[in-house]
């Protein structure tokens, strides 16, 4: 009785493992050594620095550039964006670039990073577009039919373009 309790919520779960018993074997052992625990800080690392996320600011005119290169992944990937994000806020930078061209992973923790700094940014009165997304970025942005929201450019020079060429529209208006 006690099992059937327990079990109830996850009866569907129960019934496809009963319908592929090769699901239910790889569910039932618990080997660690096929993936890679999530980093607790910046300094625990892959020993080839896979975990680690790399953002340089530069400035074009009165637009800062910020180059992400990495994952943008749950842990220190999503807090490093965070705080760049707010330090560039703190010092009321007007205009931001993110350019996502080598960023090699995306998860949900980042899209949700991503979308959570640019309005915060917005908030504060920054202008923020992305810059040549990457084609598995842009595949996860599209999947979750967020890219539409954010306002984007392929060229650097079309960015700046826009940033000064008339007034700003953001797209999530």
């Amino acid at each position: 009785m006690g099992f059937l309790l327990l079990a109830w919520p996850f009866a569907n779960v129960i019934v496809s493992l009963k319908r592929s018993p090769w699901l239910f074997l790889l569910l039932r052992t618990r080997r660690t050594d096929w993936y890679y625990p999530m980093p607790l800080s910046a300094e625990e690392t892959l020993p080839d620095g896979a975990w680690k996320m790399k953002i340089e600011l530069r400035r074009t005119q009165d637009v800062v550039i910020m180059d992400i290169d990495g994952r943008l992944v749950a842990g220190v990937g999503a807090e490093q964006l965070r705080d760049s994000i707010d330090k560039l806020i703190g010092k009321r930078e007007g205009k931001v670039l993110l350019n996502l061209e080598k960023v090699s992973r995306i998860d949900s923790t980042g899209v949700g990073e991503l979308v959570a700094s640019i309005k915060r940014a917005e908030r504060a009165g920054c202008q923020v577009k992305l810059l040549s997304i990457a084609p598995q970025v842009r595949h996860i942005l599209d999947l979750g039919r967020i890219l539409p929201l954010l306002d984007f450019a392929e060229d650097e020079d079309e960015a700046l373009e826009d940033f000064h060429g008339g007034p700003y529209v953001s797209h999530s208006d």
